[in-house]
């Protein structure tokens, strides 16, 4: 895997996320398969919902991000509102999000589906409306949520393949394949066209994990970065948020991150390239988006420094003075960016994989001293109290 055999990661304490990242075009044709076995199911649930509704999809940290990745892609595709919210959120400040009288439509994600935030939002919306519906999707059958929701009408749980329950401390594979489940879900209706969707973001996905590991090597080896920026735009900069966030966790935090949209980044955030800085563009596939992205591109490449930069695109990209480093997997222009979050989310995984190693921190479990954990301890539950219902 990544030019390494299963026993290096394994002694270098990474053996669950390295696997769990080489693993995910495979299960996505599992969770594929799972769901068009649940398609009458899923279809007599959603039809529930209509104009008047709203939808939050909503989670904690990774789960969030799913949420933040393609909650604009569903509202694309479906009648009612889509909010993406995260679970902290809904629990800190129920009464911005739940309202009695409308339908509501909870969707709730969860690796382990024990997060004591998901499980709060859950028990809140039943609280505060009158008519709610719970989409549970997890990757544990033997989590909080998926346990809860037994025998219940106005739940439907989605509960993904036994190998997307991540043991490592970071999601990776979990995150992907909730995506792909809620995708194929509110998109019921054009499952034969996802099931060549899926063929070809795997394509695109096993290149990175056969080939474009060994640029990823060459990086991470020559360039020491303290620091690193992900841009993408739209469905790309939920999953730009992702890709700080993984290398945060994998870096223990001795990588500083932030995540923009190639647009917004002048506007101040632009501020944090400096010495040792590593920026990660992710470039659309459509023609109107990429100006943009590729004019910030110029501007960074004529201001550089003592910085980096790399450049993950699928349509090849005209050659540019001073760019260090470019991923092209040349295939065929996509339908839509979506396709792109999977095999380019696999390439940031991978950067954290390889800084994490560099640095000598176990990537399975980053933070042993407890800080931080794999599922989020020592939140106090308050009893909620409203004069609005």
């Amino acid at each position: 895997m990544f030019g390494k055999n299963e026993n290096y990661y394994q002694s270098n304490g990474a053996g669950f996320t390295a696997k769990e990242i080489a693993q995910q075009p495979c299960t996505w044709t599992k969770t594929y398969y799972l769901v068009k076995s649940m398609k009458n199911q899923i279809v007599d649930f959603l039809n529930k919902f209509d104009s008047d509704s709203i939808i939050y999809l909503t989670g904690a940290g990774t789960s969030e991000f799913v949420g933040n990745t393609i909650g604009d892609y569903i509202n694309n595709l479906v009648t009612p509102e889509v909010r993406s919210i995260a679970s902290a959120n809904l629990v800190s400040n129920p009464d911005m999000y739940f309202k009695k009288d409308r339908k509501t439509l909870l969707v709730s994600f969860g690796r382990s589906g024990s997060s004591p935030e998901s499980i709060l939002s859950v028990n809140l919306a039943n609280q505060l409306c009158n008519d709610v519906h719970h989409l549970i999707i997890t990757c544990n059958s033997e989590g909080t949520l998926a346990k809860e929701s037994h025998n219940k009408s106005n739940y439907l749980t989605i509960i993904l393949p036994d190998e997307t329950h991540d043991q490592s401390f970071a999601m990776t594979s979990s995150y992907t394949n909730m995506m792909l489940a809620t995708i194929l879900a509110f998109d019921i209706k054009n499952l034969a066209k996802h099931e060549k969707t899926i063929d070809h973001m795997s394509e695109l996905t096993n290149e990175v994990i056969e080939y474009n590991y060994q640029l990823i090597d060459k990086l991470v080896l020559n360039f020491k970065f303290n620091r690193i920026v992900y841009l993408g735009s739209g469905t790309l900069k939920g999953m730009a948020q992702e890709s700080a966030l993984k290398i945060l966790e994998l870096s223990s935090g001795l990588v500083a991150t932030m995540f923009d949209s190639p647009l917004g980044f002048r506007h101040g955030p632009k501020s944090i390239i400096q010495k040792n800085a590593l920026t990660v563009v992710f470039l659309s596939d459509n023609e109107y988006t990429r100006s943009y992205e590729v004019d910030l591109l110029k501007e960074m490449l004529k201001q550089k420094v003592e910085d980096e930069i790399l450049v993950v695109t699928n349509k090849p990209l005209e050659k540019l003075a001073n760019l260090d480093y470019v991923i092209e997997l040349k295939k065929d222009v996509v339908e839509d960016d979506m396709v792109l979050v999977f095999p380019f989310i696999t390439v940031a995984q991978i950067i954290a994989l390889k800084k994490s190693l560099d640095l000598n921190i176990a990537s399975d479990n980053p933070c042993p001293t407890g800080e931080v954990n794999r599922v989020v301890k020592g939140v106090t539950v308050y009893e909620y109290m409203s004069d609005k219902y």
